[in-house]
């Protein structure tokens, strides 16, 4: 009974005693090499053939990101210049046309009935001109001749005046009813994409009624809001850091300031230009960059900076070891970036080589 218990009690002491090892080898206790916070176990790099630039401190602009979205610069609401059954729309939202695209068609038998009314009136009142014509020419030369009275022909040039009013109102009446006819079909009036579509087949569309948007793909610019204060800091034709979500920092040219300011919010709105690019597109999130006091900050080379999905990381060359830190960037300035945390002056960090 007594050897049973002595066993037992061996045997704890001996699994109590394993744990204790095993969490101080976790801990690094053991093994003398216990890794700092905000690094890796550094593995044994070659530091052969390694190429590395000191961490530099060194004075530079602060910089503020004021938010704002991406618009195209020229957009159109495509509206029902007539009121008409809709018998086609050819498009979906997110469709790409080209200019003379035709987008949307209405029902085109009234007006196509009022234009061939309008071509027969106007070609018989062109008949009666012609006819009126010919008798005050007539007339004219049985004037001279003394053939006809005064009376006889100042008619026939009344009448000749009269048919030749009558000929252009009739012309008048004819276009107007081609133009309507011609509104029947409603076109890209440039290349763009559907960015709203409002209307279905079979619908009525009212005269006014808005049908599809339409945005330019050309050229698009970012709207923010900036504070009364930083209005005067803008001119026409600056050029600044723009950085839109998901591509690199590109250079904008400031476009357009609205006069008015909101009175609500106390900003004004501005327009910056964005060069063409084949993946701006309207609705994109952006920020327009604008440098403000000058302070200190290190700064290191953007190719330093590894990124590992939200992850930030540099390698430092310390003590003839490659250490990988964690860092947080902030400002760019030309090809190098601001570390935030993580990294000191003058520390080496790796830009080549060891990989």
């Amino acid at each position: 009974m007594k050897r049973e218990r002595r066993s037992r009690w061996i045997g704890g002491s001996i699994g109590v005693l394993g744990l204790v090892l095993l969490l101080a080898w976790i801990q690094g206790w053991l093994s003398g090499d216990r890794v700092s916070p905000g690094r890796k176990n550094p593995p044994v790099v070659s530091t052969s053939g390694l190429r590395t630039v000191p961490a530099q401190e060194r004075n530079g602009p602060t910089v503020t990101g004021w938010p704002g979205t991406v618009v195209a610069k020229t957009k159109t609401v495509l509206s029902a210049q007539v009121a008409a059954r809709v018998v086609d729309v050819a498009v979906r939202q997110g469709d790409f046309v080209k200019k003379g695209t035709p987008l949307v068609r209405l029902d085109a038998a009234e007006p196509h009935a009022r234009l061939k009314q309008t071509e027969a009136a106007w070609l018989g009142a062109t008949a009666r001109r012609k006819q009126a014509e010919a008798t005050y020419q007539r007339m004219k030369t049985l004037m001279t001749e003394e053939v006809v009275t005064q009376q006889q022909f100042e008619a026939a040039e009344a009448a000749y005046q009269t048919a030749q009013a009558e000929e252009e109102a009739a012309r008048r009446q004819r276009e107007a009813a081609e133009v309507i006819l011609d509104f029947t079909t409603v076109t890209a009036p440039f290349d763009g994409r559907v960015t709203r579509r409002e209307i279905d087949p079979g619908e009525f569309a009212a005269a006014g009624r808005p049908l599809l948007a339409l945005d330019a793909t050309d050229l698009f610019r970012l709207e923010t809001a900036l504070p009364l204060a930083e209005e005067g800091r803008l001119q026409l034709g600056q050029v600044h850091p723009v950085e839109i979500a998901g591509l690199p920092v590109m250079q904008g040219t400031i476009d357009e300031i609205v006069p008015a300011a909101d009175p609500e919010t106390r900003t004004v709105t501005v327009k910056v230009l964005l060069p063409r690019s084949a993946a701006v597109r309207s609705g994109l999130f952006g920020r327009l960059l604008l440098s403000g006091a000058v302070t200190k900050g290190v700064f290191v080379p953007k190719r330093a900076v590894r990124e590992i999905g939200q992850l930030e990381t540099v390698r430092v060359l310390e003590a003839g070891r490659v250490i990988t830190r964690h860092v947080q960037t902030g400002r760019e300035a030309g090809e190098e970036i601001e570390v935030l945390s993580g990294l000191r002056p003058n520390e080496q960090v790796v830009v080549g080589g060891g990989d």
